[in-house]
């Protein structure tokens, strides 16, 4: 019973862990599978007249639904700085003391769609008292704000509900005729953003929490693009998105959100701005190469936990380790379910180890050579009538020096393997042989000649098994899955059954009954 409980919880962790980083955490199950990344640039061209000179430029801000792989801020001769204001902005401010001739800076930027944010935490966060930065009209200008409460005050008999009002709060503005509280709100000029911001101040007339929001649409590829205004709104539990110039709701999923507020993208002085333009372009990288880069970004416990944080090379050591479990299943499972013998209990899986660097044809050809070899010297050194550590010792060298003999041969036929056959365990190999020889002496060369190609063929199977490109993917990406292999080798543990090669020996008690 307490086997079975811990298989079980095994078996639940193992699940549990993998669904959650493949669900929530967006882990890519095969290895060739694309995450869309973007890449965004935006363009600054100043001019100076010869004095000092500030550029401050609105960056995406940390958090919402997409996070970024890289970020650079290109210039030449300025100092740089970034800052984050009360409502959560983000900005690089560029400052020089002395801008003379045309200068161009540049925000260049990597983002990728955070998983499990279709709704992110900050949509559902309840607004608390909205920052004098996101109101409008700003605190102090009566003639608009009572142009606001006029509005919000004929909106009562038509709006149903907060959204209802939204809508139509931004219609009406979007429409408003010359001289009317709309134009005056939204001015003579009326864009995206200043019919946002009316819409803002006609709501938080009725106490309604609104602010505006500020985004680039991450399309396809686009060298040109610019962010584009929409109205946020508190319904209660989340915030509504509503585009600007007609009042429909839409959910902002596929755009970057840039900056929160009814300020302007650009703040400079000392400067004249010649031009400021986006490109925009979509990109397809590896999804498994990127987890690394993501879950430094990630706010997820078990964003740390995966090994493609680590170094290459270390990354590399652990994608052949968490391949040893595998072999060691099918060994397990050959053995107490099959019934092969085999030489040595880990023999087979080291050769296997072996075979994924010289491939599997040169692999059992070395092998069959090396054992062979190495028995036709052990046969000799029993002549000898040497003790076991001497003889032991002696078959050690003989095995290092067949080594070097088959690596000089593979390398004068130009098969490139020299340094492949040097990866086979050695001291393995020379206990393989030793126990060969006595199973030879003991039992007759039938056992011995079985128990090596038994070993042979569980070697050959862990090595098809360890190759599969999916399963070492799968384990390392998603190691939790090794205590799944644990759990079964421990259900294994208390087999007692029939083993498959033992049901031909018991055919005929089977018919009896």
């Amino acid at each position: 019973m307490h086997l079975r409980l811990l298989c079980t919880s095994l078996i639940l962790v193992a699940l549990a862990l993998f669904i959650y980083r493949w669900q929530v955490l967006d882990y890519p199950l095969v290895p060739d599978a694309d995450s869309a990344v973007w890449e965004i640039e935006a363009q600054i061209d100043v001019e100076g007249a010869g004095e000092s000179a500030r550029i401050g430029l609105f960056v995406p801000p940390r958090g919402g639904s997409f996070g970024a792989l890289e970020e650079d801020f290109i210039s030449s001769g300025f100092a740089l700085t970034t800052q984050s204001d009360a409502i959560g902005n983000r900005s690089a401010v560029w400052s020089t003391g002395n801008l003379v001739d045309r200068s161009t800076v540049f925000y260049r930027a990597l983002f990728y769609k955070l998983p499990g944010t279709e709704l992110s935490e900050e949509a559902r966060t309840p607004p608390a008292d909205l920052s004098p930065d996101l109101r409008y009209p700003p605190p102090g200008n009566e003639a608009e704000a009572a142009a606001a409460e006029q509005i919000a005050s004929s909106l009562d008999a038509d709006a149903a509900g907060v959204e209802t009002r939204a809508a139509l709060a931004i219609e009406r503005l979007a429409n408003a005729a010359a001289g009317t509280n709309g134009e005056a709100l939204v001015g003579a000029e009326a864009t995206d953003a200043s019919i946002a911001a009316a819409a803002a101040a006609v709501l938080a007339a009725s106490d309604i929490p609104a602010r505006v929001v500020h985004g680039l649409p991450l399309e396809t590829t686009r060298q040109s693009v610019s962010p584009e205004a929409w109205l946020e709104v508190w319904t209660g539990e989340r915030w509504a998105s509503f585009h600007a110039p007609t009042g429909d709701p839409f959910t902002p999923t596929n755009h970057l959100i840039w900056w929160r507020g009814a300020s302007e993208l650009l703040s400079v002085e000392g400067a004249d701005v010649k031009r400021t333009s986006f490109a925009l372009q979509r990109q397809q990288i590896g999804a498994t190469a990127s987890l690394g880069q993501r879950s430094e970004l990630i706010s997820d416990p078990m964003s740390g936990a995966t090994l493609l944080a680590l170094p290459v090379n270390t990354q590399n050591v652990f994608r052949l380790l968490l391949m040893i479990p595998v072999g060691a299943l099918i060994l397990v499972v050959m053995r107490q379910v099959v019934g092969i013998e085999t030489i040595g209990t880990f023999m087979p899986v080291l050769i296997a180890l072996a075979f994924r660097v010289t491939d599997l044809f040169y692999g059992v050809l070395f092998f069959t050579l090396l054992v062979s070899f190495g028995l036709l010297m052990r046969f000799y050194f029993a002549k000898l009538n040497l003790l076991l550590v001497p003889r032991l010792a002696a078959m050690l060298v003989v095995v290092i020096l067949l080594m070097v003999g088959m690596s000089l041969l593979a390398d004068s036929v130009s098969l490139g393997l020299g340094l492949s056959v040097a990866l086979f365990p050695i001291v393995i190999l020379t206990m393989t042989i030793e126990r060969i020889s006595v199973t030879w002496e003991e039992n007759g060369p039938p056992d011995a000649i079985k128990q090596a190609i038994g070993s042979l063929v569980v070697a050959v199977l862990a090595y098809l098994a360890m190759s599969w490109t999916l399963l070492e993917h799968l384990l390392f990406v998603f190691p939790e899955l090794t205590l799944i292999l644990l759990a079964v080798m421990l259900m294994l543990g208390r087999y007692s059954g029939y083993r498959l090669t033992e049901l031909g020996r018991f055919r005929d008690l089977a018919g009896a009954k």
